[in-house]
């Protein structure tokens, strides 16, 4: 069994809190983010892979009890508390049942890569960068273009 404290420590990483916020990963040194991905595929290749029942029951409860309460504030009727109870357990079991594959996906995936070997590993830090580096230029993209449409939304009131 699972303690929580092992639990709420993967959800974080499944949900990306335990990476570092706005630091290029080509600053940290190779051996250094060498070491965290072996140290993170072996791990990750050694884990059992959630079962569906196990990842879509917890998001059906956990978004069908948030549900319900909102439904019931909002709505101030049980008919209301039924049916937000009700939509949130079947979204939160559809994300449950897609987190599900995607924890599935990246057991594989490190196994995958530890297969392959050293090669594999580089690829991937590479990718890492690159990836990251790319997701930086989208967000720079999109402040430029939502402070674009703030100031020409600006302009468009004074005009009034």
């Amino acid at each position: 069994m699972e303690t929580p404290a092992k639990f709420f420590i993967k959800s974080a990483a499944i949900f990306g809190a335990l990476e570092p916020y706005d630091v290029d990963a080509a600053s940290i040194p190779y051996k250094f983010r060498k070491n965290e991905l072996k140290g993170y595929l072996n791990a990750k290749s050694q884990e059992a892979p959630t079962s569906y029942g196990k990842a879509i029951g917890v998001g059906g409860l956990s978004v069908g009890l948030l549900g319900a309460i909102l439904g019931a504030v909002a709505g101030g009727h049980p008919v209301a508390a039924l049916l937000g109870g009700g939509i949130g357990a079947g979204l939160g079991g559809l994300a449950g049942g897609i987190a599900g594959l995607g924890d599935r996906y990246n057991i594989e995936s490190a196994k995958n890569t530890l297969r392959r070997g050293n090669s594999a590993i580089d690829q991937r830090l590479h990718e890492n960068v690159r990836h990251q580096r790319a997701m930086a230029e989208l967000d720079k993209y999109l402040t430029e273009q939502r402070r674009h449409e703030e100031m020409m939304g600006a302009l468009r009131r004074d005009d009034d």
